[in-house]
């Protein structure tokens, strides 16, 4: 019988422990300060490509260029389309990509050159490398 009641007492001293241990946080929470407005419109001043890749697998190539157009390169196509800074974030708009509609991304930078991109509710999209 004290063996049973010390096993028990085990097993609940494992999940008292296991529930208090601070979870890391979900690479789908924005969890860095986002580029600034003057910081995008540093990066996105020059024409600019970049490689990325979502959760989802998706993978491909974004070439912006200054005046605000640019052409998103995957594996259904190449699209043009348009871009903008607005505020923290950047905006794009692809033709034949969601349906048209623009959306938005904050940046987070995480080593030279590289960034993860976030909704403006600050949920994981992908990340991209600066490739020229």
């Amino acid at each position: 019988m004290k063996k049973i009641g010390i096993a028990i007492l085990m097993v609940a001293t494992a999940f008292v422990v296991i529930g208090c241990q601070t979870q890391p946080k979900k690479q789908s929470e924005m969890i860095q300060p986002a580029l600034t407005n003057q910081q995008l419109i540093n990066l996105y001043s020059q024409s600019l490509e970049m490689r990325w890749s979502t959760p989802k697998g998706y993978t491909g190539t974004s070439e912006y260029e200054p005046n605000g157009t640019g052409i998103v390169e995957w594996g259904k196509g190449d699209h043009a389309g348009q871009w903008r800074i607005s505020g923290n974030t950047v905006c794009t708009q692809w033709e034949g990509v969601r349906e048209g509609r623009e959306k938005c991304f904050r940046l987070v930078e995480v080593a030279p050159g590289k960034y993860n991109y976030y909704d403006v509710n600050g949920i994981y999209e992908g990340d991209g490398v600066v490739i020229h």
